[in-house]
């Protein structure tokens, strides 16, 4: 066989040596041959030389099996001795370990050929290390976006539920990101309230807080910027005994912001330091800002809910709600033989009030008598204004009508002291009418219309008490502080 300058491997004794150059040595594809009885490298090219990282000759005379990682020598073993060109012949990855030690993906392709006279075989080989990187991180990126969507839809059916949304959050976040632990912190006054949480380490519970200042989670919420601390054990004294404490190796929180609002914070943690890779970071800032927009849109529909329930000025139930409530009460008290008993109350010389001092007082005493009447009565029981200077009062599971005369006369004594409002004490009482189910043999409307009338003949019973058609109202100066 002839031989070739220093650095070629030696060609099959059948090719030129030129020839052989030019084909194999000189081919910028990544190219060798190895026997295939024996598995012996025989002949390598500077290209796949400079692949693997080898000196010129250093690779000829090794073992095929040297090349591949220890744990996949035996596997590889049995399919290099099969010899079939269907398993050896077309493009496969394979791992391959690189001089420096390093392994990296090749794809191989390989075909039968002579070496002076023996079977081997030649192969080309291309890294797609970084390709099957990138491939990964598609197929996780698509993963993600295939999560992050199904969470959209998950959130829209939560509705204004917004517990049950954020528990979806923690509950898959935390695999969307392959973390140990993810937590929602809602900013409460000055305290950073965890609102949902799951995972392990458990380092806080929901309803547990921490002072928004001094905090990671009040840092995050405050400067509304995302806190990366990759490995807690090095970047400051807080996190180093956090570290301590929990065995937390990586964390990141992501504010939680909605048109400009602030809301809290998206928390997430890792025992392993540099757990949390870009692609991980940009996906919490999309579930954050979907969970935020979530949060938003639901307290807005519960505004919007509890407006259409409730009366603007004073915050008691509107006549709808009140109607509602009313017809639900009768409903159970039906089903379990009880009764329900009902208060309508008319403020007496109301018009008065606003004649002689205005609407503005007038609508203060109006809402002083609501608070009073919340005050006056169980959690139970529904406070209504019906409109006007008209309230009622639905007084669930009463068991007789001295339930509901109790009742009356709490709201008297509660409405005896005057009221303070420009200046002035205003002396305020009020007609109540009464009514009973019995034993839910009422309906709304008739239960309404009959307390409606026993208030008005308690009206007409305190002028003739009085004795004038129309008593004047009561007002008395409010001395000024220190007079």
């Amino acid at each position: 066989m002839s031989s070739c300058p220093d650095g070629y491997a030696a060609p099959p004794t059948r090719l030129d040596p030129e020839v052989w150059k030019a084909f194999f040595e000189r081919n910028p594809a990544p190219m060798a041959v190895y026997e295939s009885s024996s598995l012996v490298v025989v002949a390598v090219n500077a290209a796949a030389r400079q692949l693997y990282g080898y000196e010129p000759g250093a690779c000829v005379g090794m073992a095929v099996l040297d090349l591949i990682p220890p744990d996949e020598v035996e596997v590889r073993r049995r399919e290099l001795a099969s010899g079939s060109p269907e398993m050896l012949g077309g493009p496969r990855v394979v791992r391959h370990r690189l001089a420096d030690g390093r392994v990296a993906e090749m794809q191989v392709t390989s075909g039968p050929v002579l070496w002076r006279g023996n079977p081997a075989r030649v192969v080309t080989m291309a890294d797609v290390t970084q390709l099957r990187r990138v491939e990964a991180e598609l197929a996780a990126e698509t993963a993600r976006l295939q999560w992050v969507v199904a969470l959209q839809a998950q959130l829209a059916e939560a509705g204004p539920d917004v517990d049950l949304a954020l528990r979806l959050v923690v509950s898959g976040v935390a695999h969307l990101v392959e973390a140990a632990n993810s937590s929602v912190w809602w900013a409460e006054g000055d305290r950073m309230v965890v609102r949902a949480t799951e995972g392990s380490p458990s380092t806080y519970s929901v309803g547990d807080s921490v002072p928004v200042e001094g905090s990671l989670a009040g840092s995050c919420y405050t400067s509304q910027q995302l806190i990366h601390l990759e490995d807690t054990a090095t970047q400051s004294d807080y996190s180093r005994a956090l570290a301590a404490r929990t065995g937390i190796g990586s964390l990141v929180l992501v504010p939680l912001v909605h048109a400009g609002t602030r809301l809290g914070a998206l928390g997430v943690s890792a025992r392993a330091p540099g757990a949390f890779s870009a692609a991980a970071l940009e996906a919490l800032r999309l579930v954050a800002g979907l969970v935020a927009g979530a949060v938003q849109r639901s307290e807005a529909t519960d505004r919007l809910v509890h407006a259409a329930a409730h009366d603007p000025l004073t915050g008691l139930s509107n006549r709808v709600h009140f109607t509602e409530m009313l017809e639900h009460a009768i409903a159970v008290a039906t089903q379990h033989g009880s009764n329900v008993g009902l208060l309508y109350i008319d403020v007496d010389r109301f018009k008065d009030i606003n004649d002689n001092l205005g609407h503005h007082c007038g609508d203060e005493v109006l809402v002083a008598v609501a608070d009073r009447l919340r005050s006056a009565v169980r959690e139970v029981d529904t406070v209504a204004r019906l409109g006007g200077d008209e309230f009622a009062i639905v007084l669930s599971d009463v068991s007789s009508s001295s339930d509901v005369s109790a009742a009356a006369q709490r709201i008297r004594i509660a409405l005896e002291a005057p009221v303070a409002t420009a200046g002035v004490e205003v002396c305020v009482g009020a007609s109540i009418g009464a009514a009973l189910t019995d034993a839910g043999h009422l309906s709304a409307d008739e239960l309404l219309r009959r307390a409606d009338a026993a208030m008005y003949q308690s009206k007409a019973a305190a002028l003739a008490c009085s004795g004038v058609a129309g008593a004047s109202l009561k007002l008395r100066r409010v001395p000024p502080l220190g007079g």
